[in-house]
């Protein structure tokens, strides 16, 4: 994660925490109860938005006004060799305009280490969670069960009185100083020692308040609530917001011990008593959960003496309706991404007219005679005018080869007939989906055009699409240098995620590399498709099976995906289920012959009959054409 994500997340989170702490102003008069459920809700969506932002997809929606810089002002020449009596042409090519290259550099030396430091600490306040934990278990087990008939007698009243039918053992310690439960699967109600001497009826209040949680399940939302507030802990909202969840909390076990049957005056007046014997500081406190707290007593006793409060529970429909509407704004704020429409197509004729102008200047200055209809044939250059034909040629047949196409389009990106290039690139990729090669050259031609949002999209789905250029060629290409900036970045570190490169036949660490990749990034097929590849060369075609199962379940390279599984069966020995995916891969539209000739996977098949045919035919065709270019 780099800094700008995590800016971005504190972005979206500080929006759920707003939310969640204005809905709790507005709540003020609400049962706590209800209040307690928004307090936990918040926390949840908080920690939902953080980890789909981090990890989850991304939908970009075009919705913001255009960016008038976005296209580029400024152009470098680009020289056409001439033809005899033909004119040296200029081509515009679009550099990186300043804006993405000063973006590296807002933030200050310190965003190297930002991210690490603000991970660092909220392990602190997590170690500090579990150190609790640790300790207050320790002492659990070593408290002492209380055995006196009278108190255990008043204790299952209490919780019978409730509802609560799950064994609670009953402990003394004098390790704790304040009444508190803990414990999710084996819950238990530790006393303070000097909390035996308390009258029967204290105790029997404390016993109703303490198992209150228990009915409530508030043990498993507590530690939620710290967990989430500690990986948060530079959030004022995060504190604010588990600081308003302790004291709901509290407020709605109150509310239970009340509907028991407790009347109010005595129930304030025990609590002030247990308040009044507590020390200055709870050891326990971010973990368990206390009976009377100096810090919340005037706030609850408030509450307690309010004759016309509200003390509602919250009933599980209630519930699943918070998590419905909590979903409904998580997964858009967590998801989508608003990103600046393409400028409009007025706006850049006009950038083309000024770019065409500082060109003629500067032809000017350089001693050209400004005659406007030399310039004007650059069109009809002799290269440009045939890249034109062979396209015009290939929309006119009708053609169905998705190589005429794409030769077709990266002759007229080379000319720079963007328009043209557009068109036969989409062309190339409706008769090929997984021509890569054809995804990158579309986005270039995009990028030239203007339109960058639409280009970053494409140069990404040609990674995704078997596209095999690094980093490196992502970022040092010069038609994509409009588009230079954090995200193309984040494809490019993409891009060498799914480069497929072994060192040598180091096969056993690749196995470990790409199995790493392909669950870091588990919707990615082209992650798997890598593993499942360096699993058959590493010699495990058994596990490749499986993989390449998965792949094409998720429909990526159909063809190829099949020819690998005919490769792995026919590793193992099997041979009747490797012909059969052979093909099937053949049916698909690839090239079993070609391939089979040269593949020492598929040595113990080549005398099969249909292979061996499929083989014979693709050598003639590779005779035939070597003879066609001879010629």
């Amino acid at each position: 994660m780099d800094t700008t994500m995590l800016l971005l997340i504190v972005a979206r989170v500080t929006v759920v925490a707003l939310i969640g702490r204005l809905l709790l102003a507005a709540m003020a008069r609400a049962a706590a109860s209800t209040r307690y459920l928004v307090a936990v809700t918040t926390f949840c969506s908080m920690l939902a938005v953080a980890l789909l932002s981090a990890a989850g997809p991304q939908w970009r929606l075009a919705l913001l006004p255009p960016n008038p810089k976005s296209a580029p002002a400024i152009t470098t020449a680009e020289a056409i060799e001439p033809e005899s009596g033909g004119l040296l042409t200029v081509v515009a090519n679009p550099i990186a305009p300043a804006a993405p290259a000063a973006e590296e550099s807002l933030l200050p030396a310190w965003r190297g280490w930002l991210v690490p430091a603000v991970l660092a600490i909220a392990a602190i306040f997590v170690a500090r969670m579990v150190f609790g934990v640790v300790a207050i278990r320790w002492i659990t087990q070593r408290a002492r069960e209380i055995d006196d008939d009278a108190l255990v007698r008043d204790f299952d009243v209490a919780g019978e009185r409730l509802g609560v039918d799950r064994m609670v053992r009953l402990l003394a310690s004098e390790r704790v100083t304040v009444p508190l439960v803990w414990g999710v699967t084996r819950p238990a109600l530790l006393l303070p020692a000097s909390a035996l001497e308390w009258s029967r009826d204290r105790l029997r209040v404390v016993f109703l308040h303490e198992l209150a949680h228990l009915r409530r399940g508030d043990a498993v939302t507590l530690l939620l609530t710290r967990a989430i507030a500690a990986l948060f802990w530079f959030h004022p909202l995060a504190w604010s917001l588990d600081r308003a969840a302790r004291r709901d909390c509290e407020q709605a076990c109150d509310d239970l011990v009340l509907a028991s049957g407790t009347r109010p005056s005595d129930y304030a007046d025990h609590l002030l008593g247990i308040a009044r014997a507590l020390p200055a500081h709870d050891p326990f406190g971010a973990v368990t959960l206390a009976m009377s707290r100096r810090s919340q007593l005037e706030g609850r006793l408030l509450s307690i003496l309010q004759p016309d409060a509200r003390r509602g529970g919250v009933s599980r429909r209630a519930a699943a309706i918070a998590t419905a509407l909590a979903a409904l704004l998580v997964l858009p704020l967590a998801t989508i991404r608003l990103t600046a429409q393409p400028a409009p197509v007025e706006a850049q004729q006009v950038i083309g007219q000024q770019n065409a102008q500082h060109w003629l200047e500067k032809a000017a200055a350089a001693g050209f005679d400004g005659d406007e209809p030399r310039f004007a044939r650059i069109a009809d250059h002799p290269k440009q005018r045939r890249a034109i034909e062979q396209y015009e040629a290939l929309r006119a047949k009708g053609s169905r080869k998705a190589d005429d196409w794409y030769e077709a389009g990266k002759d007229l990106l080379r000319r720079r007939d963007l328009p043209r290039a557009i068109a036969a690139f989409t062309e190339t990729i409706r008769l090929d989906p997984w021509a890569g090669a054809a995804w990158y050259n579309l986005a270039c031609a995009q990028a030239l055009s203007g339109d960058h949002n639409r280009a970053l999209d494409t140069v990404e789905q040609s990674i995704l699409h078997n596209y095999g250029g690094d980093s490196d060629k992502l970022l040092g290409d010069s038609d994509l240098a409009s588009i230079r900036g954090q995200r193309l970045n984040e494809i490019a570190r993409l891009a060498d995620d799914l480069s497929l490169q072994v060192d040598g036949d180091d096969w056993k660490n690749a196995i470990v590399h790409y199995e790493r990749i392909a669950r870091q990034r588990p919707n990615i097929a082209r992650a798997w498709f890598n593993y499942g590849f360096v699993l058959v060369e590493g010699g495990q075609p058994r596990a490749s099976v499986d993989v390449f199962t998965r792949v094409l379940n998720m429909g990526y390279r159909p063809g190829t995906v099949m020819y690998n599984l005919g490769c792995a069966h026919a590793l193992l020995g099997e041979r009747q289920a490797a012909l059969g995916w052979l093909m099937k891969a053949a049916n698909a539209g690839f090239d079993v012959g070609g391939y089979a000739k040269d593949d020492k996977d598929l040595r113990s098949l080549r005398a099969e009959p249909w292979l061996a045919q499929r083989m014979a035919e693709a050598w003639r065709k590779h005779e035939e054409k070597q003879e066609s270019r001879d010629k």
